[in-house]
C-alpha cells in the first residue's frame, strides 16, 4: 500500500497534506507554489510595476487622498484590503502600497521554523538528533514508564510498541491543519469573477520575489510613458491650482462657472497630486 506523508511545522504546530504517498501530492501543481509562499521571504520595497488599468474602471471619486489613506491604514487583513483596491482605479493606486505591505506580512510564515516531512511509518529514532527539544520530546513523545515495563507478557511487550506515541501520530493528533491558498474558499470563488477583476486580483495578490519586470523591452517602454503621462497630469494639476491660488490672492474677479471649471480636476489625477503635495500648506482644492 505505501505510508502517507505529511509536512509538519514544529514551532507552530501545523501540518500541511491531507497525506498519501509522497509521489502522490509533492510535486502536484499548486503544492510547489503553496511552499514557496510558506517559505520564500517577498520583496518588501516599494513597488515599481505597472497595474493592469481596465476600460471600464467604476467612475470618480470626492473623497481626499489623505481619507483614502487613512482608511486603508485601517485595513489589517489582505483580502479585505485587495477587494477594496478593485472597486476603483484610484483606490488601487492609493492602496497599492498598502496592499504589498499586508503581502509582505503575511507571505512566508513558515520562514525560519523548523520544517519536517515524516511518513507514518517512522519510528521516533529515525528522528534527526535534537531536532526536538527535551521539553518538546517529554510533551510528543510519550514512552512506556518502566511500571509498564516491570514483568510485561509477551503481549504486553508489542502493545506497549505499538501504544507509545510517535512524532507523526502526535502531530496527527493536535497539530493543526494549515489551509493552503490554493484551497481556500476564496481563491476558488476568483473564477466566478470577470476576467479582467480575475487579471487585477492576481496582479494586486501575487507577492514580488524581486523588483524585476518580466516583460519585454516593448513593455517597459509602455512603462515609461504611462509615467510620463502621469508626471504631465500631475504637473497640469499642480499648476492649475497655483493658477487659481494666485488669482485669489490679487483679487481678481471669475465667474462662478470659471471657478468650477478650473477646480474640475480628474479625480485619479486628483488623488495622485493630492498624495504627491500630501506636505504643501495650502490645501489641494476637492473636485465637485
Amino acid at each position: 500500500m505505501g505510508q502517507c506523508w505529511r509536512i509538519l511545522n514544529l514551532d507552530t504546530w501545523q501540518v500541511i497534506c491531507d497525506g498519501g504517498k509522497l509521489g502522490e501530492w509533492l510535486f502536484y501543481d499548486s503544492l510547489p507554489s503553496d511552499l514557496v509562499e510558506l517559505l520564500a521571504i517577498p520583496f518588501s520595497g516599494t513597488p515599481t510595476r505597472t497595474l493592469f488599468t481596465p476600460t471600464n474602471a467604476l467612475g470618480r471619486l470626492e473623497l481626499p487622498g489623505e481619507i483614502l489613506l487613512c482608511i486603508f491604514d485601517e485595513v489589517d487583513d489582505l483580502h479585505d484590503a485587495i477587494c477594496l483596491g478593485l472597486t476603483n482605479t484610484a483606490l488601487r493606486s492609493v492602496g497599492h502600497k498598502r496592499i504589498q505591505r499586508l503581502i509582505v506580512e503575511t507571505t512566508a510564515p513558515w520562514a525560519g521554523y523548523r520544517i519536517v516531512c515524516l511518513g507514518e511509518y517512522m519510528h521516533n529514532d529515525d528522528l534527526p538528533v535534537d531536532m526536538l527539544t527535551e521539553e518538546e520530546e517529554h510533551i510528543m513523545l510519550v514512552k512506556p514508564t518502566q511500571e509498564d515495563l516491570q514483568d510485561p507478557t509477551e503481549y504486553d511487550h508489542r502493545h506497549l510498541e505499538i501504544c507509545a506515541t510517535k512524532l507523526y501520530n502526535f502531530a496527527m493528533e493536535h497539530f493543526r491543519t494549515l489551509r493552503l491558498q490554493s484551497y481556500s474558499e476564496d481563491f476558488e470563488r476568483q473564477w466566478e469573477m470577470p476576467s479582467h477583476e480575475r487579471k487585477l486580483l492576481k496582479e494586486l495578490s501575487t507577492p514580488l520575489w524581486e523588483d524585476t519586470d518580466d516583460e519585454d523591452t516593448d513593455d517597459e517602454d509602455t512603462d515609461d510613458e504611462d509615467t510620463d503621462d502621469t508626471d504631465a497630469i500631475l504637473e497640469e494639476s499642480t499648476d492649475t491650482h497655483e493658477s487659481s491660488i494666485t488669482e485669489q490672492n490679487n483679487g481678481e474677479e471669475a465667474s462662478a462657472d470659471d471657478d468650477k471649471v478650473s477646480e474640475q480636476v480628474d479625480a485619479s489625477a486628483w488623488v495622485l497630486c493630492n498624495l504627491t503635495n500630501a506636505n504643501m500648506s495650502v490645501p489641494m482644492p476637492r473636485p465637485h
